[in-house]
């Protein structure tokens, strides 16, 4: 298998597509295979003496990706982590993009909630994205999950065809 992280110049630095091929695979084979994941790469030779390129992490679902003005983008995962990171007061956290300035976030309280919580992670969010986005909030009793059992970090309900324009 052979994988590679194609840069991205809207994503942050030393983020992009992750990109495998797979000639094992003997019913279909992949070539160049774009599997919608955005990860980021570690420089340098491994401990261990392989030469093979290395990935740090994997950051979050292409569709899962925060889109803002300009057409830069930002990895739902590593985002939902730093902006709930100073705010253990709220157990749960969904970050809704309603449009590239608009943002819903969907929390359950935990111990200790009080309003001043709402105000720091909007703080966070903003801070975070480098833009004056407005911050609306929906406390819910539970966060809803997929089929599957998981909960989806970030939502982003901008519509495919207007995801790439730069306004």
């Amino acid at each position: 298998m052979y994988v590679e992280i194609d840069p991205d110049p809207s994503l942050p630095e030393g983020y992009g597509h992750l990109i495998i091929t797979d000639l094992w695979n003997r019913a279909t084979p992949f070539i160049r295979y774009r599997t919608g994941d955005i990860a980021r790469s570690i420089e340098g030779e491994c401990k261990c003496g392989r030469a093979l390129k290395r990935i740090a992490s994997i950051e979050g679902r292409l569709v899962d990706t925060v889109i803002l003005p300009k057409g830069r983008k930002y990895p739902g995962v590593s985002l939902t982590n730093r902006v709930i990171k100073d705010c253990a007061e709220i157990s749960e956290l969904q970050i809704v993009q309603k449009r590239r300035n608009s943002f819903l976030l969907r929390y359950k309280k935990g111990a200790g909630f009080h309003a001043g919580s709402l105000d720091s992670l909007a703080k966070n969010l903003c801070s975070l994205l480098d833009t004056d986005a407005s911050v609306e909030f929906e406390e819910v009793r539970e966060l809803s999950r997929t089929i599957s059992g998981k909960m989806r970090f970030v939502i982003c309900e901008i519509p495919e065809n207007e995801r790439n324009w730069s306004s």
